[in-house]
């Protein structure tokens, strides 16, 4: 049952051309859950591996950069950075998250880059702080989140905001790799938060997915076609007040329509959209 979810195999590979070496990370989803977490962390989940194919797809995004993982989880876009050439890779978590990504750390042995693993829940001072001395200047050129956002209250989500905002420097890239899972309502603080501080730019991670299994999963099938996606972002300038959700994004599984003061989701069937509108 502990594999119901997510990536399938206990020892997952990632393994690509630009890399020197492949990956192994491992999961556990089995493993007991703290109080203070939900256990989804100590899954391997198909965007973690689509974000990962991304990243080799686009090594001079972290290439000789310093990175920053929030939520790292099994830490594969961390170590995935890391293994691309990033100068450095901080992979942080919730401190109980922590063993599995200091397990994978020792399982790659990875060279030329400096590989650290933090605590790092958002909003809390002390390991800000922490994480903050880490950098030059108290910011990364890289800010990544894979899989973070999942019906977490809303001051969770804000704080992964601010969290994301605090790391950056005015040139950071800031990644955000989500799944949407017909949640969007229940994830919505977190884009409010993220339009108030930053530029996107929205890129669908269709061409790194994996192909559908052919194993009877028709579930498993459906939600791993044309639902990922990364938003690309930038910290905004307090002037300017372009919306994030002035734009349009195709590729998605579900239609919905968010407006100032009335938020409507309506399902599509057959090849669906994803569309986003500001109230005029």
């Amino acid at each position: 049952m502990a594999f119901n979810y997510g990536v399938h195999e206990r020892v997952v590979t990632i393994s690509e051309p630009e890399l020197e070496k492949p990956l192994v990370l491992e999961q556990t989803p089995e493993a007991p859950t703290p109080c203070e977490a939900d256990g989804t962390g100590r899954r391997i989940w198909p965007t973690a591996l689509a974000l990962s194919r991304y990243l080799c797809a686009h090594p001079d995004l972290v290439r000789g950069k310093s990175v920053v993982e929030l939520g790292a989880g099994s830490g594969a876009a961390g170590l995935t950075c890391a293994a691309l050439g990033a100068r450095q890779a901080v992979l942080t978590d919730m401190p109980d998250a922590l063993p599995l990504i200091e397990h994978n750390v020792r399982a790659n042995q990875l060279h030329g880059c400096s590989v650290t693993v933090h605590a790092c829940t958002w909003g809390n001072e002390a390991h800000l702080q922490q994480v903050e001395r880490l950098a030059d200047g108290g910011a990364f050129d890289v800010v990544l989140a894979c899989e973070v956002i999942y019906k977490q209250s809303a001051d969770v989500l804000e704080q992964l905001a601010a969290t994301q905002q605090r790391l950056a420097h005015t040139q950071s890239l800031i990644l955000v790799a989500y799944e949407f899972r017909g949640s969007m309502l229940e994830d919505f603080p977190y884009f409010e938060a993220a339009d108030e501080l930053f530029h996107c730019e929205p890129i669908s991670l269709r061409p790194y997915e994996d192909h559908p299994h052919d194993d009877g999963e028709e579930d498993y099938r459906r939600r791993i076609t044309a639902v990922n996606w990364i938003l690309r972002l930038s910290l905004r300038d307090k002037d300017l007040c372009n919306s994030l959700f002035c734009r349009t994004v195709q590729n998605y599984d579900t239609s919905v329509s968010v407006r100032q003061g009335a938020r409507e989701r309506k399902s599509a069937y057959g090849e669906l959209k994803y569309d986003l509108r500001c109230s005029s």
